[in-house]
C-alpha cells in the first residue's frame, strides 16, 4: 500500500532496518561505546586480582629503664596506627601516623619496662597489625638467691 503523501527525496534516505547510520558508522559507534566498557572491566579485574603479595607489618621494640622505642614498617601508606603497650601491670596507648612509605617511630619515655613481661600491639586503621611480646624476665629483676 502506498502512502498518499508524495515522497520527498533528499531529506531522509530510505533505509532498511539498519537505521540512520551507515555500516562503517555503526561499527564506529559500537567501538566508541564498547571501548570504555572494556576498559572499566579490565580495570576492575586488575584491582580485584591479587598483585604482589602484601608484606606483613612489623614492629621492633627497644626497651630500657628510661623508656620504650617502637619502630614500625610495612604498614599501609599514611595509615593511622594505634600502639598499645602492656608492662608491669600498667598499660599505655599512643596514636601515630605511618609515613608515605609505611614507616613510623615513636618514643614512649614514661614507660618503665625494665622488669617483667612486655606486650606491644600496633593496629592500623586499614587492617595492618603487628605484635611484639617479651615474656622473659631481665636478669636484675629475677629472684635474688643469697648464699
Amino acid at each position: 500500500m502506498r502512502s498518499s503523501f508524495p515522497q520527498q527525496r533528499g531529506l531522509i534516505p530510505n533505509r532498511t532496518r539498519a537505521g540512520l547510520f551507515s555500516r562503517p558508522m555503526q561499527r564506529t559507534v559500537k567501538l566508541w561505546i564498547s571501548t570504555p566498557i572494556a576498559a572499566l572491566a579490565a580495570l576492575s579485574i586488575a584491582v580485584s586480582a591479587p598483585g604482589a603479595p602484601q608484606r606483613q607489618a612489623v614492629i621492633s621494640v627497644a626497651a630500657s629503664d628510661v623508656g620504650l622505642s617502637v619502630a614500625g614498617r610495612h604498614f599501609l601508606p599514611r595509615e593511622r596506627v594505634v600502639l598499645r603497650a602492656s608492662f608491669s601491670g600498667k598499660s599505655l596507648a599512643r596514636t601515630v601516623r605511618a609515613s608515605a612509605t609505611g614507616r613510623f617511630a615513636v618514643e614512649l619515655s614514661d614507660a618503665d619496662t625494665s622488669c617483667g613481661q612486655l606486650v606491644v600491639t600496633a593496629s592500623g586503621s586499614r587492617g595492618s597489625t603487628a605484635q611484639f611480646r617479651r615474656s622473659r624476665i631481665a636478669a636484675p629483676c629475677g629472684i635474688v638467691i643469697q648464699p
